[in-house]
């Protein structure tokens, strides 16, 4: 997980020329700690985040519509601007403080 988020970083860092997009598609993720991590731009369809942390990440125009399951999730004070959670199952997730701005619920 570490080593994709940084080669993720640095695939925005240098706006798209090194490095590589992530893609968590259908990725298995209960109870993970992605608290400030960067994951714009990010797909995250179909992936399963229950009780995860993502406390202050930052997820500007990730894509987490169709299935996507954020249950119990702690989205305090995350950026989600323009974010896609478009049938995305949010039940019982923390979104205190969370940036929604421009997102698709």
């Amino acid at each position: 997980l570490e080593e994709l988020l940084g080669q993720h970083r640095e695939w925005l860092e240098s706006k798209g020329q090194t490095g590589e997009r992530a893609s968590y598609h259908r990725a298995l993720l209960p109870d993970a700690d992605l608290s400030q991590a960067n994951l714009q731009g990010t797909s995250l369809q179909r992936c399963r985040l229950r009780e995860a942390t993502l406390e202050g990440a930052h997820l500007m125009e990730a894509n987490l519509q169709v299935e996507a399951r954020l249950n119990d999730a702690d989205l305090t004070t995350a950026f989600c601007k323009a974010a896609n959670f478009f049938m995305a199952d949010l039940r019982g997730a923390n979104c205190t403080e969370t940036i929604l701005q421009e997102t698709d619920l």
